[in-house]
């Protein structure tokens, strides 16, 4: 089973003349890799079932110089007349240019995926560190909110979040922990 009977004079592609081919198994041509898969699909051909027109049947060959191609052959099983397989034709096409293209897209899609990942933990990161100074901020407007006052002692180093022309609104002391002195708001603001 899987002996060629016949080849056309397309098999010099290959490196291959008609007659250095016919006689021989089809897995004489065939990638190691691919081996194992060709033979359950030459098992299958011969089982008397039909063809399962979506089993993947690209495979990978060797040139006569050693070279790599992947071909794709759609078969059609000849059969005796009981019904039983004898053999079956199949004409090859090359698809090396198509497969090269799916596997630099498989690859770009798997960078892409990667590249989603390292987003997606950053943007996890970014809103943890944006979340904890955020719930001291919003603690303070609320303190703010509530006609509380807030005092830095003078001299203490601080970065100002944000400021109106009257009265400082919020500001974070960097180093250093933050204290609230209760004081009276200035004049007119109650």
């Amino acid at each position: 089973k899987g002996i060629i009977s016949y080849a056309s004079p397309s098999c010099r592609l290959l490196g291959f003349e008609p007659e250095q081919v016919i006689g021989r198994s089809t897995l004489d041509f065939v990638a190691n890799e691919d081996r194992e898969r060709v033979y359950a699909t030459l098992q299958q051909l011969f089982s008397g079932e039909e063809p399962d027109p979506a089993l993947d049947r690209e495979f990978k060959v060797l040139s006569a110089d050693g070279r790599s191609f992947w071909l794709e052959g759609r078969p059609t099983v000849l059969r005796d007349e009981s019904g039983s397989p004898v053999e079956f034709v199949t004409a090859f096409r090359d698809v090396t240019e198509r497969k090269g293209l799916i596997d630099r897209l498989e690859a770009a899609i798997s960078r892409a995926d990667a590249a989603l990942q390292q987003k997606q933990e950053l943007v996890t990161n970014l809103t943890h560190d944006f979340k904890a100074p955020l719930g001291a901020i919003l603690a303070y407007a609320a303190r703010l909110k509530a006609g509380e006052s807030l005092f830095i002692p003078g001299g203490m180093k601080h970065n100002e979040f944000g400021t109106s022309d009257d009265l400082e609104i919020l500001e974070v002391v960097l180093p250093g922990e933050m204290g609230t002195v209760p004081c009276d708001p200035p004049a007119g603001l109650k």
